[in-house]
């Protein structure tokens, strides 16, 4: 991903990793981290294996001066 300026103060964005650690492998603490990913918002879980289709991968970028995080959608990743 390019670099980009971020939209509040200019200066230029570098990229992260957004963890999500909602799964867990005995219910008690998380034991692994995902990639974020994002659907289609009428997208339904399957029958067989309760999955949602995924049509893409979010790519997080955070402005290093004042905050900001950004997310961006890469479609098919």
């Amino acid at each position: 991903m390019k670099p980009r300026d971020c939209p509040d103060c200019a200066t230029a964005m570098r990229p992260i990793k957004v963890l999500d650690a909602t799964h867990t492998a005995t219910g008690s603490s998380p034991s692994a981290h995902f990639e974020l990913a994002y659907a289609a918002p009428d997208a339904e879980r399957s029958f067989f294996m309760r999955a949602i289709k995924q049509e893409g991968t979010l790519r997080a970028m955070l402005c290093p001066d004042c905050g900001r995080a950004l997310l961006y959608a890469i479609p098919g990743a």
